[in-house]
C-alpha cells in the first residue's frame, strides 16, 4: 500500500479534530453537560484555524508534486527517445484509425497517464486474462495483477520493453481514470487496453 502523502495526513488530522465537533452538532438536541458549550466555543475557532493552515500547507505540496511528476515524465520521454522508443502522436493516430497494433493506457492514483503503442495484438498475445477496467487496481492497494506485470515486462521496461511511448496532442481527457472506450470512440477500429502504472519502471530507469 502506498504511504500517506502530506495532504492525506493533513486530511486525517483534520478529521480527528473536527469529528467531535460534528458529533456534538448532530446530538445537539440531547442534554449536554454544562461545560460542553464552553469547550466547543474554544475548539471551534481552533478547527477553523487548523483548516486554514491545512489549506495553506496543501498548496505548495500540490505544486511540488505536480512539478515532480512533470519532471519525471519529461526525463522518461527523453530517455526513451534516445533509444528510439517514442512515436509522434500523429503517427499513432494513423495506426489507430487503420486498426493496427494496440494502444495501451497506463495510469494509477497520484500518477501520470501514459500512452504506449505496440504493433502487437495485446489481447491475443496476453498469456493471462486481461482484467476489466473496473477490476484494475488503480489505487495500488494490492500486488500487481498478472496482466499488469506482463505488460510491464514485455512493453514498458527499459531496456527490455518493446512499446513506443507517445504524447497525445489536442485531446481533452475526462475526469478520473481514462477508460479504453474513450479512445475507441475516437478510433472505432482501434484496439485499446488499460493497465496500471507501477513504480517498477521508475526504479528500472533510475538504475540504468
Amino acid at each position: 500500500m502506498s504511504p500517506l502523502s502530506p495532504f492525506e495526513f493533513l486530511a486525517g488530522v483534520s478529521y480527528l479534530i473536527l469529528a467531535p465537533f460534528a458529533n456534538w452538532r448532530v446530538s445537539a438536541r440531547k442534554p449536554q453537560p454544562a461545560w460542553a458549550g464552553f469547550v466547543y466555543c474554544i475548539t471551534a475557532p481552533a478547527c477553523v484555524l487548523w483548516l486554514f493552515v491545512a489549506t495553506v500547507l496543501s498548496i505548495p505540496y500540490l505544486f511540488i508534486a505536480g512539478h515532480f511528476l512533470a519532471t519525471r515524465e519529461r526525463r522518461l520521454f527523453q530517455r526513451l527517445q534516445s533509444r528510439q522508443r517514442t512515436m509522434p502522436w500523429s503517427d499513432v493516430e494513423q495506426r489507430l484509425r487503420a486498426g493496427e497494433g494496440t494502444l495501451i493506457i497506463e495510469q494509477a492514483q497520484k500518477q501520470s497517464l501514459r500512452l504506449w503503442w505496440t504493433p502487437d495484438d495485446v489481447q491475443s498475445l496476453s498469456p493471462v486474462p486481461i482484467p476489466t477496467f473496473d477490476d484494475l487496481d488503480f489505487l495500488l492497494l494490492d500486488p500487481p495483477q498478472p496482466f499488469v506485470t506482463w505488460c510491464l515486462e514485455r512493453y514498458f521496461l527499459s531496456p527490455g520493453g518493446s512499446a513506443f511511448l507517445t504524447r497525445p496532442v489536442g485531446l481533452r481527457f475526462p475526469p478520473g481514470f481514462t477508460a479504453p472506450e474513450f479512445f475507441m470512440t475516437l478510433f472505432p477500429s482501434a484496439r485499446v487496453v488499460a493497465t496500471v502504472l507501477t513504480p517498477q519502471l521508475e526504479k528500472d530507469e533510475s538504475a540504468t
